[in-house]
């Protein structure tokens, strides 16, 4: 049956929408539908089987395309033309408004990061990306703003890297300290400037950002980490 056919069989009053009293009541006269859904729905959870949502399907598409990005600078058969229906299948997406979901997909936990572990996985891949880009590596430019876009979200909703706050994240008992978080944007400042110089998007308001808080902490009298510095008199 073509879909139509199907949405006419389940519509019984014809008004364009198939509500649960018309799927309840109609369902059965369509008996290949009703044996394809029973085959495919998990008995013990209720979910289709390898379902995944929107949120899902991104995330997994992200990941994909970070995969790939090796492959393609590689100069391997289909990678390039592979990683741009991943990128399009992207963009749809997220053209939606979908975000990706960091929960991960049934049957690959082994690919499930938190925010924090995915943002230092970011922040060790984007300088590499950079002097690829820089070097004219085919596909280098495309990772790298997806990357810097990925790392300018999480950063803007507070998320922190791992390994970058002096503790592994997940001991909440200590958050970075005002001269932790200095050191921080010192180390951070110089490669922003470099993307923005190359004119990645997004750098540059990362950048004016981070020059923002520099100064701010400056003024407040905060010195970064590891450049304290004592006055010695004169001889």
């Amino acid at each position: 049956m073509s879909i139509e056919d199907i949405i006419a069989s389940l519509d019984s009053d014809g008004d364009g929408i198939i509500d649960e009293a018309e799927w309840l009541a109609n369902l059965d006269s369509l008996p290949d539908l009703k044996a394809s859904i029973e085959l495919a729905v998990d008995p013990k959870t209720g979910l289709i089987r390898g379902y995944r949502s929107l949120e899902q399907q991104l995330a997994k598409l992200h990941d994909d395309f970070r995969r790939l990005v090796p492959k393609v600078a590689a100069g391997e058969a289909g990678a390039k033309e592979e990683q741009d229906k991943k990128l399009e299948a992207i963009e749809k997406l997220e053209a939606k408004g979908i975000i990706a979901s960091d929960e991960g997909w049934e049957n690959e936990p082994e690919q499930i990061e938190t925010k924090e572990e995915h943002l230092a996985t970011l922040h060790h891949q984007i300088p590499e990306l950079l002097e690829m880009a820089e070097a004219g590596v085919e596909g280098a430019a495309t990772a790298l703003t997806a990357e810097l876009a990925e790392a300018v979200e999480l950063e803007a909703q507070g998320v922190v890297a791992v390994g970058e706050s002096g503790v592994a994240v997940h001991d909440h008992a200590k958050e970075e300290t005002k001269e932790e978080h200095l050191a921080t944007l010192h180390h951070q400042i110089p490669e922003l400037a470099v993307m923005a110089n190359a004119g990645i998007p997004g750098s540059l308001a990362l950048l004016e950002k981070e020059i923002m808080e520099a100064e701010e902490l400056e003024e407040e009298g905060v010195v970064a980490k590891g450049e304290e510095w004592t006055s010695e008199p004169l001889a």
